[in-house]
């Protein structure tokens, strides 16, 4: 007969255990117990207060009511940049695909075709020779307004905007095409340092087969890019960051990494992925799972950081110093136009707020650990 002791029976319970939960943890049952168990505790928790570092400019209902129908042209977001920009923010981040170009009729061209009319009605023709003369050269450079290339000129302006895109998945059972050449100004993103334990075969929850990428003139005068894909769980919430993710034989940073990357003033180099443990921005461990996950600490429901509406910066009604030296981010919640995450303390939580909660969180290391399984 061969004796057992007590540490080690009580060693194989815990191999047993551990080897049940690694089979388990990813079946559908397991993991919406898993994401009820964590919903309960941020009830239990509370509202968290965030850092002082990340604020929000939302283009809400209000906004859309003041400054006209959705969607407005790129010359009025470059505009809200240059003026962030002057304010000191330190990082300008706008929380939107920019994938069709846009040359539109400008506000002020047809203001100014308009008092031309008015000008020319019953005017003494060499009034109206000189007229038309004197404003024709200027209302047809607006007619003809490029607002891709006006939003890119004031991101190059300011030198420190983030910019996202996006990948697109293979469905399941499918037989996808090769990846595309993602273009230069994406390609520089990719992540230059990499840590690899010899053996060790990295793992992805989502594997990317296809790239959106923003327009060139917007797109190469970004400071940075990252991706702003989100996969929803089986209840419908939104729990992991993908701080990483593969396409085309490179790694590439999540939008909210990127985002605390130029806040903290790190060159690309200086963030790089450890597959044993999770990201290194600087001297801060991101830690993730086994499919370089991050569980996203989430804080509170709408509006938990500072949030301003984009009407009421755009005209003059916040003071500078709300977004001095912060990290600004700029998305929607509006009607018809934004897009809202099932979280803990709402069903309503825009993607915006959601990205300041994962900036925050890297800025603050704030992290929710889940355990990594061999």
């Amino acid at each position: 007969m061969v004796k057992v002791t007590g540490f080690r029976v009580s060693l194989l319970t815990a191999l047993l255990t551990l080897a049940f939960y690694a089979v388990l943890s990813q079946t559908q049952l397991m993991r919406s117990l898993e994401g009820m168990s964590l919903d309960f505790r941020f009830q239990l928790s509370g509202v968290t207060k965030p850092g002082r570092d990340v604020a929000v400019v939302l283009i809400d209902d209000k906004s859309v009511a003041e400054i006209g129908r959705w969607p407005w042209g790129r010359a009025t977001i470059a505009k809200m940049v240059d003026q962030l920009a002057a304010a000191g923010a330190r990082v300008i981040a706008l929380d939107m695909l920019f994938l069709d170009p846009e040359s539109r009729v400008s506000g002020e061209a047809v203001a100014g075709l308009e008092d031309l009319v008015r000008t020319l009605d019953g005017a003494a023709l060499g009034t109206a020779l000189e007229a038309v003369r004197s404003r024709l050269p200027a209302l047809v450079a607006q007619l003809g307004l490029d607002e891709d290339a006006v939003l890119g000129q004031a991101m190059a302006r300011a030198g420190k905007v983030v910019v996202p895109f996006s990948f697109v998945f293979a469905a399941p059972g499918s037989d996808p095409a090769p990846p595309s050449v993602p273009p230069d100004f994406i390609e520089a993103s990719a992540f230059r340092t990499l840590r690899l334990v010899a053996g060790q075969d990295p793992r992805f929850a989502l594997a990317s087969r296809g790239l959106l990428a923003p327009l060139p003139a917007i797109g190469a005068n970004a400071k940075a890019l990252g991706h702003a894909n989100v996969a929803i769980d089986v209840d419908g919430s939104a729990r992991f960051e993908y701080p990483v993710l593969e396409y085309a034989g490179q790694y590439y940073p999540s939008f909210a990494v990127q985002i605390a990357r130029e806040f903290l003033g790190l060159a690309p180099e200086e963030v790089g992925i450890d597959f044993a443990s999770g990201l290194r921005v600087g001297g801060k461990l991101v830690p993730t799972d086994n499919y370089m996950r991050l569980l996203a600490n989430l804080y509170g429901p709408e509006q938990t950081f500072p949030t301003y509406a984009f009407s009421d910066v755009a005209l003059g009604r916040v003071p500078d110093d709300a977004f001095a030296g912060k990290a600004v981010l700029i998305g929607a919640n509006a009607v018809g136009i934004s897009d809202v995450f099932v979280t803990p303390y709402s069903a309503v939580v825009p993607g915006v707020e959601r990205n300041a909660n994962i900036v925050d969180n890297i800025l603050s290391e704030r992290f929710l650990q889940r355990p990594r399984l061999s």
